[in-house]
């Protein structure tokens, strides 16, 4: 990693978690019961076989996670691929999902988005240099499409 990519790193993180800060989502743990045999004996049989050899069986439930994506985007087939970094948190004690991205469009103009779902409200935003808004949609189409479950 060189410095600017460090720097672009560093500046994604604190956005990232500046806006969990914001939405106030609520703290875990969440469920405090384990996973148990029994659950997952419902599950289709290679789910089952994939939980077993995760070892999900007598571990706590998962309630949230945090992932951070580090890689391209293109506009298009064919088009130059984007340095991007992206951090996506998910949780399922009030259902909600918040992604924040950054790339660099052209290699050179900032580009950030984030895309989140929280409260049974989905909304899409995007902004050229932080500032101009290139993307900005919320609705009943963006709170149906991004209500899949986490």
């Amino acid at each position: 990693m060189d410095a600017r990519d460090a720097v672009f790193e560093i500046g994604s993180r604190r956005r990232f978690l500046a806006h969990l800060a914001r939405l106030d989502l609520p703290q875990g743990p969440g469920y405090p019961r384990p996973v148990t045999d029994d659950d997952v004996a419902s599950l289709p049989e290679p789910a089952q076989r994939c939980m077993r050899f995760m070892g999900v069986v007598g571990r706590p439930r998962d309630w949230s996670f945090r992932v951070r994506f580090v890689g391209g985007l293109r506009r298009a087939p064919g088009k130059r691929w984007m340095h991007a970094v992206a951090w996506q948190y998910n949780t399922n004690l009030s259902v909600a999902r918040i992604f924040d991205l950054r790339m660099d469009l052209g290699g050179v103009l900032p580009m950030f988005g984030n895309d989140t779902y929280v409260n049974g409200r989905g909304r899409m935003l995007g902004k050229l240099l932080n500032v101009l808004k290139v993307i900005d949609g919320s609705g009943r189409e963006f709170d149906l499409g991004d209500s899949s479950p986490t």
